[in-house]
């Protein structure tokens, strides 16, 4: 996707700062962006993996007795289920290609696959709410659903308790994250002094 963006940038960057100060930019953000898909952003899919499957297995565990290989089991099929992002991911691409980047205009204009927030009227109101109704897409049911399955395969009870678990352990990570983002916020604010 960093070609996408790269053009809208350069465009705001120009305008803002000049076609000299735009290109030295523009330079910089993409050796950060290039060392944060290379690096960073695998470590960080691995983390998303290991704590939605922990938060499968200490719920499933609810449901079901302690299996040994539970954990590993629920770790690839959170691992598995995630092609289906790489899909959304690919997906995007190409519609923003299709349309054409020089109708990137905002960072919204990234986003192809609308979340449940695009229905609400006063996106205002409250963040936690439209960015929870924000991860919830065609894409994030169907990686839930895909889940259920695995959880109810794995552990052999009722799908429909699947996906309760597999529903709760999403939310549960929603929620973390967006936990996480505030507080990340917050403390930027408190070593910068806005707070």
């Amino acid at each position: 996707m960093i070609p996408a963006i790269m053009e809208p940038m350069r465009k705001i960057f120009a305008s803002s700062f000049g076609q000299d100060s735009a290109e030295v930019a523009i330079k910089g953000i993409m050796k950060s962006i290039l060392v944060a898909q290379l690096f960073i952003e695998p470590l960080l899919k691995l983390v998303r993996w290991l704590v939605l499957s922990a938060i499968l297995f200490f719920i499933t565990l609810l449901y079901v007795k302690g299996d040994s290989l539970l954990f590993k089991k629920l770790f690839s099929a959170v691992a598995y289920t995630e092609s289906i992002f790489v899909l959304m991911s690919v997906l995007t691409i190409l519609i923003i290609y299709v349309r054409g980047t020089d109708s990137i205009e905002a960072i919204g204009d990234l986003t192809v696959f609308k979340g449940l927030d695009f229905f609400l009227k006063g996106k205002d109101q409250n963040t936690t709410i439209v960015n929870v109704l924000s991860n919830i897409n065609p894409y994030s049911i169907w990686y839930v659903i895909t889940i259920a399955f695995g959880v109810s395969v794995f552990t052999k009870i009722q799908k429909s308790k699947a996906f309760i678990i597999a529903s709760a352990s999403w939310l549960t990570w929603i929620i973390i994250s967006i936990l996480q983002s505030k507080v990340a916020a917050f403390l930027v604010g408190l070593i910068t002094g806005r707070i």
